[in-house]
């Protein structure tokens, strides 16, 4: 059964005030996209999601997207709104034939094209944030949102381009081999190098390099996290190894464990890569290259046996099934490198930018904290910084106990009205939100089984450490199942010393999933629950075969 609400008005909590911005809106279902909002997002991140969110409008409109339905922010949770019918055939075909056009040359634009003008308009933003302070803020600023505005519709142009390739080849794998599990098809797309893997292996590279000498190998055992980098410095032999962390972060650090601005990134605070170098040392060896070389044959044996139940059959062409692997296969990277780049970088320079401007606020006395600006709008901070009279002192207070108050709590699944039909759900993006689980039984009555989605195969069995704020990632321990809401691409490295993974969100297209297959990590994803009722120190037991997990 779909935990779907009944048709009808769904009556908001006392905790959860909603001021509807269109009357029409309340007719409509919303559901939380706890994937990419599993907490509250801060003013500033949702003044600037209004700003990148342009740019994502233009790609959809430019693939001939079938109109949906909008994406509001509700006391800073995203809710994408469901519409009661489908899409009319030709407009889903005309999507479908825009794809079919651009998807031959996609990685070629990207490599060619897209990618240097990334790369370019990272350094861009970089260079503003050590610009002398006589320089013009308020227009790096707006020079900054028109380049997210742009990266955004290159994130959106590789979404749609590679889901759109990945979905041709798991319906072709579906109707060759007759079956209905959703994780076979990514199987054969394994094998490849991408960003959140070079991250995980260079980290761990530099773990081998401690692993080799005792004495080093004894600091990271018997120090904590903060201290460890000056514990290394006062040691001979650790200054190599806290060059090497530099050279790590210098890579990689530019990104946070959490998806809102107001987080602080690897390069400012390394405790999070630092605590998994830490779980490296003192786990067991790994050789990730022939993991993943582990991956690629077995993807192309499944595939020649695919081939030949093809060839048996006599119903598909084979010149199609090849082309269509090959097109999936070769964007496959491109679902982490481009979060890398985008998600990550463009997020992390524009960080840095603003807390620029919040020390200028900071001097002028207009914010008392530089944490503050976070809690501003785009609009408000130029005008403060134009300003400096302005007076936001009580916005900030109300906005902070606004924020502070909605964070302790998961909101509402659904808001607005329930149709007396439910809206079909399906294609890759579903397999990416998830948005509803199945669920056969309701785990808050028997809590000795929870369901959700098979994100990645294999089986572990160990203590359930859950997780629902960054701040909290420091207590997770090589072995524990991780238990949170959601993840992202930043937490990869985490994911080489974790037994298993339990997220309430995603399917087996969402950044858990696929990473987690790759470094061959037992997931279930869209538990919906999974933090609700699994408490830390449950015993668990996670299947990622069957996308259960069972207490006891």
């Amino acid at each position: 059964m779909v935990n779907f609400p009944q048709p009808g008005y769904i009556e908001l909590p006392d905790n959860f005030p909603v001021a509807w911005q269109k009357d029409e809106y309340k007719d409509l279902l919303w559901i939380w996209d706890d994937i990419h909002s599993p907490l509250p997002a801060t003013t500033l991140q949702q003044s600037i999601n209004r700003q990148t969110g342009r740019g994502i409008g233009l790609a959809a409109r430019e693939l001939r997207v079938p109109p949906g339905g909008p994406r509001r922010d509700f006391n800073g949770y995203a809710y994408i709104a469901y519409l009661k019918t489908e899409p009319d055939i030709a407009s889903i075909e005309t999507h479908k034939e825009k794809l079919r056009e651009i998807t031959p040359a996609f990685l070629n634009n990207w490599n060619n094209t897209y990618l240097p003008e990334i790369i370019e308009n990272n350094s861009k933003i970089k260079g503003f944030i050590s610009a002398a302070e006589d320089e013009p803020l308020i227009e790096h600023l707006e020079i900054t949102m028109d380049v997210m505005q742009r990266h955004y519709y290159l994130h959106f142009l590789v979404i749609f381009t590679l889901f759109g390739a990945t979905e041709r080849f798991s319906n072709l794998y579906e109707t060759i081999s007759g079956s209905s599990d959703q994780l076979k098809p990514y199987e054969l797309l394994q094998g490849s190098k991408n960003k959140s893997l070079e991250a995980s292996e260079d980290l761990y590279n530099i773990a081998k390099m401690v692993k080799s000498n005792q004495t080093l190998s004894n600091i990271f055992n018997q120090t904590d996290i903060r201290p460890m980098r000056r514990a290394l410095r006062d040691h001979p032999m650790g200054n190599q190894i806290d060059q090497e962390i530099n050279s790590y972060l210098e890579t990689y650090g530019y990104r946070s464990i959490s998806e809102d601005i107001s987080s602080k990134l690897w390069i400012e605070d390394p405790a999070y890569p630092l605590m998994t170098l830490k779980s490296y040392v003192l786990g067991p060896e790994r050789d990730f290259q022939a993991e993943l070389l582990a991956k690629k044959v077995s993807a192309s044996s499944q595939f020649n046996d695919l081939a030949s139940l093809a060839r048996s059959q006599k119903q598909i062409d084979l010149k199609e099934l090849d082309d269509s692997l090959e097109q999936a296969r070769n964007l496959w990277p491109l679902r982490e490198d481009h979060a890398y780049y985008i998600d990550q970088q463009s997020n992390a320079f524009t960080r840095l930018l603003i807390l620029k401007f919040a020390n200028s606020l900071l001097k002028n006395e207009v914010i008392s904290n530089p944490n503050d600006i976070f809690h501003l709008e785009l609009d408000e901070i130029k005008q403060a910084v134009s300003d400096s009279s302005t007076n936001l002192t009580s916005t900030i207070e109300q906005r902070k106990l606004a924020f502070n108050n909605f964070r302790r709590e998961a909101p509402p699944r659904f808001l607005g009205t329930m149709y007396p039909d439910p809206p079909i759900i399906e294609g890759e993006l579903s397999k990416f939100f998830n948005p509803v689980a199945n669920t056969k039984s309701d785990p808050m009555q028997e809590r000795s089984v929870l369901r959700g989605t098979a994100g990645s195969p294999g089986i572990h069995t160990g203590p359930a450490r859950v997780i629902l704020t960054p701040e909290s990632f420091d207590s997770v321990k090589p072995g524990d199942v991780l238990v949170t809401r959601t993840t992202n691409p930043s937490w990869a490295p985490l994911f080489g010393t974790i037994g298993a993974l339990v997220a309430d969100s995603g399917g087996v297209l969402s950044h858990g999933a696929i990473v987690a297959r790759e470094l061959s990590l037992p997931a279930v994803m869209g538990t919906k629950l999974g933090t609700s009722v699994i408490k830390t120190g449950d015993i668990i037991t996670v299947d990622g075969n069957t996308g259960t997990v069972n207490f006891g």
